[in-house]
């Protein structure tokens, strides 16, 4: 019957424009619980490169990553990219700005000559490259943007590096070993996009289930009461008109069973209304005083 179909209405497959409105609504929610961790190692770790750099130049830096993050933040809450392409587009532009001013750091560590300045580097760099694989990659295209800002500061800092020095060796063999580990950056940002795509999909089969078992089950509730009522119209009716105690009392037990069958079916559909979002209101007398 048409009723219970309203009641417990199945899901459809999500077309590619809800997908990404999907996808974009995951990544804030993502991006918002893990603001406070992001912002408390992003801000320790520009107080440890001011042992090496100018603070102007660290405090530089910091705003440029700080302000990123807020209007890249505003920018996709709610985000719709066809009802609001531009507003799409500058939140990428804001995620390659709030990465590029991270990257700028560890870009200019790379040119100081020190013990360990290198690996210090380094590790900046592959930690924001872990940030972007793994947080941002929800939304393949904010993944990349991000991965873009900071392979690029990498490949560029390490040619103007090497080729200051004229040691062509180095720049050959760093550069490949930047474009080896940048490559496996995307291999992973890729991966775990999909991943996170498998996971979103798993969740949406599992509830177009459950709303399809919830439509199944109002559905077969309205196909029985069909004949339950006719069952408890013809048991009414012939207990009226028997005079048999024996009968009398089959009857009464037909009746009473029907009935708790009924409360059953009621259950069910309240079920189904419940798991659609329709609760029927039901007003009742009560006793205040009581």
């Amino acid at each position: 019957m048409p009723k219970a179909q309203t009641i417990a209405p199945a899901l459809t497959p999500l077309t590619a424009t809800a997908e990404t409105r999907d996808e974009l609504g995951r990544q804030y929610r993502i991006l918002m619980k893990d603001a406070p961790v992001r912002l408390a190692a992003t801000t320790l770790a520009y107080i440890l490169t001011s042992l090496f750099l100018p603070i102007s130049t660290i405090l530089t830096c910091f705003a440029i990553n700080l302000g990123g993050e807020i209007m890249s933040a505003r920018a996709l809450k709610d985000l719709d990219p066809v009802k609001s392409p531009a507003r799409y587009r500058a939140c990428l532009a804001w995620v390659f700005i709030l990465e590029m001013g991270f990257s700028v750091v560890p870009a200019m560590i790379w040119h100081i000559d020190g013990p360990y300045m290198k690996a210090f580097a380094v590790g900046l760099a592959v930690t924001s490259l872990m940030h972007v694989s793994t947080v941002r990659s929800i939304h393949l295209p904010m993944a990349l943007t991000g991965f873009a800002a900071i392979g690029g500061a990498a490949v560029v800092s390490n040619a103007l590096l090497w080729i200051d020095k004229g040691d062509w060796a180095a720049l050959a063999y760093t550069t490949v070993c930047a474009i080896a580990g940048l490559g496996y950056g995307v291999g992973a940002i890729l991966s775990n996009n999909q991943l996170h795509k498998e996971t979103a999909r798993g969740r949406f089969e599992a509830q177009a289930a459950n709303a399809a078992k919830g439509a199944f089950l109002a559905q077969m509730s309205h196909e029985l009461r069909t004949p339950l009522n006719a069952i408890l119209g013809m048991g009414h009716a012939e207990l009226r008109r028997t005079s048999d105690p024996v009968s009398h009392e089959r009857l009464s037990v037909l009746i009473s069973s029907a009935e708790g069958l009924s409360t059953i079916l009621d259950d069910i559909l309240d079920m189904s209304a419940l798991q659609g979002g329709h609760v029927p209101t039901r007003p009742l007398a009560i006793s205040i005083r009581a």
